[in-house]
């Protein structure tokens, strides 16, 4: 409402800002699902993956979900099936993550940027280090978006 996320009924949001329910308000929004339900072998998720990206540096697999969180998977090596085993996962955003980038650093081989923007209107990079298998908060780009970000792109120099 007003390029805002609400996070409050639409009439209590409507009334906080002084706008009148009388009038056509435009409004975009997300339905909430349950997160799915374990189904064969596959390992469970807790929510619903909505973006990937995929790091051949590191063989390494990066997602985003709906609950806001990046999660890492290491591909196993081609002998074991190359499968993809679950590293580890941090808390990114507070509404689902739309979009993914990744880039391996020119000057530390072991350092990736992982770029994700969010309906919850913030850009946020965070840094994977491969020898530590460790990820962490890098920077927090908000209040410059008034809408959800859909794109985004690392590109080398």
């Amino acid at each position: 409402l007003n390029d805002k996320l609400l996070r409050l009924p639409l009439d209590s949001a409507a009334r906080n800002m002084g706008l009148s329910t009388e009038h056509a308000l435009e409004l975009q929004y997300f339905p909430a699902r349950l997160p799915p339900k374990k189904e064969g072998e596959s390992e469970q998720l807790p929510d619903w993956i909505i973006v990937m990206d995929y790091n051949n540096d590191h063989q390494m697999l990066f997602s985003g979900g709906a609950d806001g969180v990046i999660r890492t998977f290491e591909q196993h090596a081609k002998e074991k099936g190359g499968e993809l085993k679950s590293a580890s996962s941090i808390s990114a955003h507070t509404g689902p993550i739309k979009c993914m980038s990744s880039l391996t650093d020119v000057s530390n081989e072991n350092l990736t940027y992982i770029a994700t923007g969010s309906m919850d209107q913030t850009l946020v990079t965070h840094a994977y280090n491969s020898k530590k298998d460790e990820l962490k908060l890098h920077a927090v780009y908000s209040g410059g978006h008034t809408n959800s970000i859909s794109s985004v792109a690392l590109a080398g120099c």
